[in-house]
């Protein structure tokens, strides 16, 4: 397994070290709905740097207090639009997608601040056949983007 490991990027407790704030090309690997340490439900995503590393984004669009959930929202939105994404139905459809993020150093993490789209993003949503809707079956537009318990 080759790994190219840089140790200059990894503090001494094995987290990667802060960039220089500014804009990266990535690419959405993963997306996770996980519970965060405040014991609320978010949605993390990690993202692949073009330069080499990861960085992971929380959206808490979750979030007991309206006024957060909103912000997520609208961040995890933004973010789904620079992808090339007219729409988003589930959260697994960011997977793959292309976007360029604007990141901040915070302590020894990167905070992803903002994003927008690269000129090498899909311009149409492409959606896996997994993910499509099956015939004779409607999706609800109703429904939110992001995963939920039901």
């Amino acid at each position: 397994m080759e790994l190219n490991l840089n140790f200059d990027d990894y503090t001494e407790n094995g987290t990667s070290r802060a960039l220089s704030p500014g804009w990266y090309a990535a690419t959405v690997e993963e997306q996770v709905d996980e519970i965060s340490q405040a014991g609320n439900r978010q949605l993390t995503l990690t993202l692949s740097l073009e330069k080499g590393g990861r960085v992971k984004s929380w959206y808490g669009v979750f979030h007991p207090t309206e006024s957060s959930a909103e912000i997520a929202k609208a961040a995890l939105v933004k973010l789904a639009k620079a992808s090339g994404l007219a729409s988003l139905a589930d959260t697994r459809e960011l997977v793959g997608r292309k976007v360029e993020i604007k990141l901040e150093p915070d302590g020894d993490f990167n905070k992803v601040k903002d994003s927008r789209s690269l000129s090498t993003s899909p311009k149409s949503p492409q959606m896996s056949n997994a993910l499509s809707p099956k015939m004779g079956h409607e999706v609800s537009r109703e429904s939110p983007p992001w995963p939920t318990t039901e």
